[in-house]
């Protein structure tokens, strides 16, 4: 069992990576949508499908993935969707849970088609979406799943004495989902370590999950920005607007003793100075890569305003 993982996985990568690591999105959106069609074909067959129809629903599947791609979705999906897929999800597992493999013999075989296609479908969604936030962040996401499965596997084989959820899985255990958990969790505080060290396009998961207040302090960082740029205040910038804030650094400077002087002005007093200091060490290190004649493309000087600002592309 192990060594058709381990194969499988080795296959998957070699067609993977080179999709994944592009220097644009598009390959990596066509090919797993390739590879959740071949998925729709696979799961209505298991599901009692004919040939025809476990074809058309591939062929239905495709269609739906490209109607999102031509929409826009893959890059920013609505908020309300994300919601209501996580409702689908707690709900769809507590039903599963509670009936077991036994009570899904039950359901209906075309609801039950069509509930794995809606699943697939989001799950595309999902993954093109982590692949426009940046590539440290798909990455990161990847490495969560594959770390805790791997965890799991193994501490459920030392240690595994309590079963998790016989109902569904008689093999897991929770001391696999223990194992997995601590790993998780020191393979993600040395990747948040890395995230800050190295400069990456994106933060990774782990950063994102860490990080706590992590979104309040990239807000107020674009405030700073905005400001020290001759720009309205904002908390939040679309790529569009991001670029259009490197250019007139560029062309015009930044006057960081503008938002300093803002700071001293508006800033409760508990937090001026910690204020002042995180503005001194962004610009100090930012300056650099924001007025820099050698990014004439702005790669660098967005990854950093994705990095260190709030950045979105849906915005």
């Amino acid at each position: 069992m192990l060594k058709q993982r381990v194969i499988t996985a080795v296959l998957l990568l070699l067609v993977l990576l080179p999709a994944l690591f592009a220097s644009m999105t598009w390959p990596f959106t066509a090919l797993t949508l390739l590879f959740v069609a071949a998925g729709a074909w696979e799961w209505v067959r298991l599901n009692g499908g004919g040939g025809v129809l476990a074809v058309a629903s591939a062929l239905l599947l495709a269609l739906a993935c490209g109607a999102a791609w031509v929409s826009g979705w893959v890059d920013s999906a609505p908020g309300g969707l994300w919601l209501g897929a996580t409702g689908l999800w707690v709900l769809g597992g507590a039903l599963a849970l509670k009936a077991g493999p036994a009570g899904w013999g039950l359901v209906h075989p075309m609801l039950r088609c069509a509930v794995g296609l809606v699943v697939l479908w989001l799950a595309w969604l999902a993954m093109c979406a982590a692949r426009a936030r940046g590539l440290n962040f798909i990455v990161s996401v990847f490495s969560l799943v594959w770390i805790s499965d791997i965890a799991a596997y193994f501490g459920g084989r030392a240690w595994g004495r309590r079963k998790l959820a016989p109902s569904i899985s008689p093999g897991k255990s929770w001391e696999g989902v223990w194992s997995g958990m601590v790993v998780v969790l020191l393979v993600g505080g040395l990747w948040v370590l890395a995230d800050r060290h190295w400069k990456v396009d994106s933060p990774s998961l782990y950063s994102v999950i860490f990080s706590g207040l992590g979104v309040l302090g990239m807000m107020l960082m674009t405030v700073f920005l905005t400001l020290a740029a001759g720009s309205k205040p904002s908390t939040l910038l679309s790529e569009k607007q991001a670029a259009t804030l490197i250019r007139k650094i560029r062309k015009s400077g930044l006057d960081a003793q503008l938002t300093a002087d803002f700071i001293r002005s508006h800033a409760p007093p508990d937090f001026r100075d910690d204020y002042l200091a995180m503005w001194d060490v962004f610009v100090e290190d930012a300056l650099p890569t924001l007025r820099s004649d050698l990014d004439y493309a702005l790669h660098d000087a967005l990854a950093l305003l994705r990095r260190e600002c709030n950045v979105s592309a849906g915005a």
